[in-house]
């Protein structure tokens, strides 16, 4: 594994355990085996890091998720699934990211925020096509009541994550929270 590797695998950890303001250069440096100070030859600074940790959880969403599909039920097909896997297989920087992107400075947020409104505007899409009569405001509502359930996943019990239905369950749970925006694609497809 290389450094840098290492130092970000410790800093996930020590801010999953402690939050991003209670850790420090020194203790990231300790938890990767190196000195605090030999961190800086990786990451310009400690925001650097959690900036990194949070464009990572992006990178891992979007590669699960695919690429855009023009069918939408399909579209949200896989961005169910693709959030869902994220949770269960990467909970550490789903957590990081929920918990300390806000400790970011203005400019690495706004880019940060700005990736993540992208793959909200894929979920409102596909749900706009299927529901063209709906409120851009409903649509977003679904969508982020299903992002939410999914994301929360990150936060349960190790054991339960393991469970080999998990994906499936989730997803059918998402696309419940998301009433009838996610029942008609579901009948849609039948």
């Amino acid at each position: 594994m290389k450094r840098d590797e290492q130092i970000l695998e410790a800093a996930c950890r020590l801010f999953v355990a402690r939050g991003y303001s209670m850790v420090s250069i020194d203790e990231i440096g300790a938890a990767a085996g190196v000195t605090g100070p030999a961190i800086y030859r990786h990451f310009g600074a400690k925001s650097a890091i959690l900036a990194t940790l949070c464009h990572a959880s992006i990178d891992r969403l979007i590669e699960f998720v695919g690429p855009r599909r023009l069918d939408p039920v399909e579209e949200l097909e896989a961005l169910l699934v693709g959030q869902a896997r994220l949770a269960i297989k990467h909970p550490e920087l789903v957590r990081v990211y929920e918990s300390d992107e806000r400790s970011l400075p203005k400019t690495l947020r706004a880019e940060v925020r700005r990736r993540q409104r992208e793959h909200a505007r894929r979920w409102v899409s596909a749900l706009a096509i299927l529901h063209p009569h709906a409120s851009i405001a409903d649509l977003e509502i679904a969508a982020f009541a299903a992002i939410g359930l999914l994301l929360g996943a990150a936060r349960w019990p190790r054991a339960t994550r393991a469970h080999p239905a998990l994906t499936d369950r989730l997803v059918q749970a998402a696309r419940n929270s998301m009433g009838s925006y996610a029942v008609t694609a579901v009948k849609r497809r039948a």
